[in-house]
């Protein structure tokens, strides 16, 4: 999954296993698209991290569509992001 995800071993087991860290809202959001999960479950577990699909947020729309639309490639979203100016959610994977 966090290859998936474009992380690390070593950063999702950080995730995984320290109760009081906070990955990212970029890590967050590519860990949803690994995990294939529904909007209401994304926006779940980024509450669960300490975050939210904000609608003023070019980069959380992206996403959003991606996830409305059963698009789950974090490659695809991170190109899209690449396309609009935006940093990639991760950059452990290799864009094309």
């Amino acid at each position: 999954m966090y290859h998936k995800a474009g992380i690390t071993k070593d950063h999702f087991s950080k995730i995984k296993n320290t109760k009081d860290y906070q990955p990212s809202k970029a890590t967050a959001l590519a860990i949803i698209l690994a995990m294939q999960l529904k909007l209401s479950e994304a926006e779940d577990l980024l509450d669960r991290a300490g975050y939210t699909f904000s609608p003023s947020q070019l980069r959380d729309l992206v996403v959003k569509f991606f996830i409305e639309e059963g698009i789950y490639d974090v490659d695809e979203v991170n190109i899209q992001l690449y396309e609009r100016d935006l940093p990639p959610l991760t950059s452990n994977k290799n864009s094309r």
